[in-house]
């Protein structure tokens, strides 16, 4: 476990291997937003070659961006504030950038895969940007240019350098209300630019509101001419597919926002009939806020109770969805207020007849809403519609499938009041979104805006700095994945009441860089601390940089700051970063050191990085060993050991990085790294980068691909990837060994099965005579199994007939498993005298079986009840049995089933026949009468089959068998007996405890009670390089507080740190009422974590 002074060397571990926080200041590259993976370890550049080009696949838009950073990389001429030595190589320089799509017809939608891996090997002419759609090559190229400095033609870039890059959240925008205040389209297009620039992919275009209407639209043209501010204020068709275009051309999604039935004022210009409340005084004289008609100057209401509202209301929707391509259509729906619709006579009625104010907002969106989604288009409204404490909606009217909802109110209580209903969210909280707040009022005579100490009449005041916009969390109170899933990602909002395009640079960035960073990387380091203190300095670089590509963004910092590093920090430590250090502490702290042998071998370096507790360190010092020993080699094994250490913690993309250098250093490597790594991949809700893996096995130095192809097709169809899973086997089956084949079928068959598609199971069946193979045993039982589990009787009774054919064609494959899971099956479905036909010709076939069980049964000494049908089935197995030909294969398969289905008599039956046979069972046997046994509650006998029966049958006990005891006895609240089987197993020749036999022990010590005990085998755990779950952490610590072993939990605490791991709430309130109780040195660690996870 991780000690105190452990905890303060993990700020410079990733110091060669990531943009750390002194890699930051001491680089001329700085990339924003800040890359998810970035390996430079030798800090070496190359020149760019003046004839430099990018070479990528035609695609309309896509190509037009190579040809806009083409543009860029030769007349930016960016030079760093501060010179950094970099050594640049000599001999070559750099030609191209080869950019490879997996799929050009992606379209620009939510979800669309952005990803992308950027790498510039030493030695090379060519770089490569690959990625899986146009719009993540868009993200690629946007990155390759910022890595760029140098005034043409003596341009320069790193090489060495290997990036892997994707987005935490899909949806990630700008607003822009362009009603209030009018934009040119000019200053629309720099804001795409500038969004495309910090990797934003969404910009809302708030076109409307009750100050002005400026789209013109061909159906209803009346709205713009009358109001806008003037003709020369409006949007026309053209201008909107220029924006259009534009936004594709730079992966930006435009959406289109027509707020209404609120804030529709300007809609009365041209129909006053269908508008309540327009152009009149927005808070009349003497009535309290609650009678005001508007939320602020410019009043309005579209009336739900008049026809031709929707008649106007759909020629709008369908002029903006010609418009635009997007899918998104944003409806508004914010801020409807009472005392506007109870302005005109008709509401009024309707409300006097026991109408109520929700059901007039119920009736507009159940009008407006359906015809919008006829539009192909999913429905985004504001948070009001559900939320709203005086007129809402009743969720009946809000489908899921088909609705969004943005948050704008209470910060994370909203979004978690949405999320719980069950809605996707998209959070713009003006409480940190909010970008027009904290510049005072615009009344014209509120003296609220003179008074000493108050928001100067901004009524979202104050005014949102970087740092609280890129602090935010999103999901922040989300207990769950599946919770956190509902969270599409954010926008901030520019409203524009004081804003036009003199101010429209300044007041978006560089604070929307912010947000950009955060909802792209994330805001913590690599521990999971925040990270702002280490970004002052990047983002001041990126500011620069965007006022030298034409973006008018705000300064946050005197140019003195950066060039003088550490001297505009709140506490001067030079030379390290040190927000988690106390100012006695010295920055010598943050050597990590690790005693190097004088020789360095793969093997020696294997045993090093297993006993590393962190993934982290362990990684560091595999790219610090090629630097130390420049005459070593990793070799296979070191790459399995890195790979398995990093897939156990579930660092996909560290994993990705090293699994790209063992293909660069082409060294031998086994089928089970990759199968590994294909699980870690699936386990991570990243299939298409298992696929993409195996799909460039053959770039490897690698053999044998069974395993991995195994590994692919279960995990594929375990993600219900059914039609996918069989394309790849057709692809990748032929050319092997028939045995790896008929592995492979049999496997896809049986996941086939076990998600009840056993037609498509049967398809694979019949294609392995193409294959040049032919069905065996477990081939048969799969599909059988398939087909009677899911009653299909029928096609049960052919595919025994054709074994009887290829019995006789082949001269074996007889099965007694087969025929008892027909036989058993006939049963249940009631046709037991079916049953009793198919036994006559399978006896037929050569079953030697007792004369007495087949008359019984054929006699008809049964009763049609379940007891009378379930001793025909007992019968039946009997007859098969003992008529069956001698097979060690036969009676394991048959003894397991039963086990299996709880039949323990019946199995047991089984085991006594093997004995008699000759034949002993089988550790796979024992295991599966153990979990039967434990299954059933009888947990002494299941002991007992462990220390007596295994050992009197010369069978020693596998770790899965152990596994399946240790977990009944816990499952029966005897963890504690457990433990010591852990102990037996030491002592036992080749049996070690795995990951999953500690994860169960721990699991139930602390169910029990017993947080000591599983603290003691949970550092056991650990020693043994096994990484329990978050959930076992969060277990733990709360334990080890109710027992008041305050130091034991603030150490695992520390661990969890270590590890990556983002402690949940209930920890630390756990924690913080156990404060007040402990000494003092606990109180000051609890401290200083709680401050780094602020």
């Amino acid at each position: 476990m991780l000690t105190l002074s452990e905890f303060h060397v993990i700020p410079l571990l990733f110091f060669i291997t990531f943009l750390s926080p002194l890699l930051s200041t001491a680089i001329p590259i700085n990339i924003w937003p800040k890359p998810r993976f970035l390996s430079w370890p030798q800090h070496k550049a190359i020149a760019l070659s003046p004839t430099f080009t990018i070479l990528a696949p035609e695609h309309q838009y896509l190509s037009a961006s190579v040809t806009r950073y083409l543009n860029l990389i030769r007349s930016e001429n960016y030079l760093p504030l501060i010179n950094h030595p970099v050594k640049l190589m000599k001999g070559y320089t750099l030609r191209n950038l080869v950019v490879t799509v997996t799929d050009l017809s992606l379209p620009l939608h939510h979800g669309v895969d952005e990803s992308y891996n950027l790498s510039i090997p030493i030695g090379s002419v060519s770089a490569h940007l690959l990625a899986h759609s146009a719009w993540g090559a868009m993200r690629g190229l946007e990155t390759f240019s910022q890595m760029i400095w140098g005034t043409s033609p003596d341009l320069c870039l790193p090489v060495g350098i290997y990036i892997q890059d994707s987005p935490l959240f899909g949806h990630r925008g700008v607003l822009l209300d362009t009603s209030r205040n009018y934009y040119g389209v000019d200053d629309i297009m720099r804001t795409i630019k500038a969004m495309s620039a910090n990797k934003l992919n969404v910009f809302h275009w708030h076109i409307t509101d009750s100050q002005s209407f400026p789209l013109v639209l061909p159906s209803e043209p009346s709205l713009a001419a009358k109001g806008s501010y003037g003709p020369d204020m409006v949007y026309t068709p053209e201008d909107v597919l220029k924006i259009v275009q534009y936004g594709f051309e730079h992966g930006v999604r435009v959406l289109p926002e027509i707020d209404t039935p609120g804030h529709t004022g300007s809609w009365g210009e041209a129909y006053p009939e269908i508008v309540t409340c327009a152009n009149m005084f927005w808070w009349p004289a003497g009535k309290s806020w609650d009678e005001r008609l508007a939320s602020e100057p410019g009043t309005g209401q579209l009336n739900p109770l008049s026809a031709k509202t929707y008649e106007v209301v759909k020629n709008v929707i369908e002029d903006v969805v010609k418009q635009f391509p997007e899918s998104f259509f944003h409806g508004g729906g914010d801020e409807v207020i009472p005392g506007c619709w109870k302005t005109d006579p008709a509401i009024n009625s309707f409300l006097s007849s026991g109408g109520t104010l929700s059901q007039l907002l119920e009736k507009y969106i159940n009008s407006t809403l359906p015809y919008i989604v006829s539009q192909n288009r999913t429905v985004v409204y504001w948070e009001d519609v559900l939320l709203d404490a005086q007129i809402k909606v009743d969720p009946s009217f809000l489908p899921k499938e088909h609705t969004i909802l943005q948050t704008w109110n209470n910060g994370p209580e909203n979004t978690k009041r949405i999320v719980a209903a069950g809605y996707r969210v998209i959070v713009s909280s003006s409480e940190f979104y909010y970008l027009d707040c904290g510049h005072g009022g615009f009344l014209g005579n509120d003296s609220i805006y003179d008074q000493q100490g108050s928001g100067g009449g901004s009524w979202c005041a104050p005014f949102k700095t970087w740092q609280s916009i890129y602090n935010y969390d999103i999901t922040d109170g989300l207990l769950d994945d599946e919770e956190r899933k509902l969270v599409l990602g954010g926008e901030v909002a520019l409203w524009s009441e004081q804003a036009d395009s003199t101010v429209l640079d300044s007041r978006l960035w560089p604070r929307a860089s912010a947000f950009a960073e955060s909802l792209w990387s994330g805001n913590r380091d690599e521990r999971g601390v925040k990270r702002c203190g280490e970004a002052v300095d990047r983002l001041n670089l990126w500011r620069y940089r965007m006022v030298k590509r034409g973006i008018g963004a705000e300064p946050i910092q005197p140019l003195w700051c950066l060039k003088n590093p550490g001297m505009c920090n709140t506490v001067h430590v030079v030379g390290c970063n040190t927000h988690m250090l106390k100012k006695s502490e010295s920055c010598t702290r943050l050597i990590m050191s690790v005693r190097w042998p004088r020789v360095l071998t793969p093997s020696l370096l294997s045993q090093i990085l297993k006993k590393q507790k962190n993934p982290v360190t362990a990684l560091k010092l595999f790219e610090e060993a090629k630097e130390r020993f420049p005459s070593y080699g990793h070799n296979g094994s070191v790459y399995a050991t890195m790979i398995d250490i990093l897939g156990k913690s579930n660092r996909v993309l560290e994993m990705k990085y090293v699994i790209e250098r063992m293909k660069d250093d082409s060294c031998e490597c086994k089928d089970s790294v990759f199968a590994s790594a294909i699980r870690t991949f699936s386990r991570a809700g990243r299939l298409d980068d298992a696929i993409s893996l195996f799909k460039s096995l053959h770039e490897f130095n690698c053999v044998n691909w069974t395993l991995s192809f195994d590994t692919l097709l279960q995990e594929m169809v375990k993600e219900s990837e059914l039609e996918a899973a069989c394309h790849i086997f057709r692809k990748y089956c032929y050319g092997w060994e028939v045995n790896s084949r008929i592995t492979a079928l049999n496997l896809l068959m049986k996941v086939l099965c076990q998600v009840n598609r056993s037609d498509l199971a049967s398809q694979v069946f019949q294609e392995m005579n193409y294959q040049g193979c032919y069905p065996d045993r477990d081939s048969y039982r799969i599909l059988m199994k398939g087909f009677c589990l899911e009653g299909k009787l029928d096609e049960a009774t052919h595919l025994l007939y054709s074994m009887f054919w290829r019995i006789s064609q082949k001269g074996s494959g007889e099965d007694i498993v087969v025929y008892r899971i027909l036989l058993d099956a006939l049963c249940d479905a009631g046709e037991v005298d079916q049953a009793i036909e198919i036994l006559g010709k399978i006896l037929r076939k050569g079953l030697k079986a007792p004369k007495r069980c087949y008359h019984h049964i054929e006699a008809g000494h049964w009763e049609s009840n379940s007891e009378g049908i379930e001793r025909v089935k007992r019968l039946l197995t009997e007859t098969l049995i003992r008529g069956a030909i001698p097979s060690l294969d036969s009676y394991s398969a048959m003894a397991t089933d039963l086990f299996e289905e709880g039949k323990l008599v019946e199995g047991e039956e089984v085991l006594l026949a093997m004995r008699r046979k000759g034949f002993q069972p089988t550790p796979f046997i024992y295991g599966a009468k153990v979990k039967a046994l434990c299954k059933a509650g009888k947990l002494e006998e299941a002991v007992s089959v462990i220390n007596k029966e295994m050992m009197e049958g010369h069978c020693l006990p596998t770790v899965g068998v152990y596994n399946v005891l240790i977990k009944g006895l816990c499952d029966e609240g005897k963890s504690m007996e457990a433990v010591g089987y852990i102990k037996k197993m030491s002592k036992q020749v080749s049996c070690v405890a795995n990951e999953e036999t500690y994860q169960i022990l721990v699991d139930g010590l602390c169910r029990d009670g017993q947080f000591l005990e599983a603290s003691q085998v949970m550092e056991e755990m650990l020693i043994k390089s096994h990484f329990p779950g978050v959930e076992t952490y969060h277990v733990m610590i709360k334990g080890l507080c109710y027992m008041d072993r305050r130091y034991e939990a603030v150490m695992w605490l520390e661990e969890m740190v270590s590890q990556d791991m983002v402690p949940e709430s209930s920890v630390w309130k756990a924690l913080a009422e156990s404060v007040c109780f402990c000494a003092i040195d606990v109180v000051e660690i609890l401290e200083h974590l709680i401050s780094s996870k602020r």
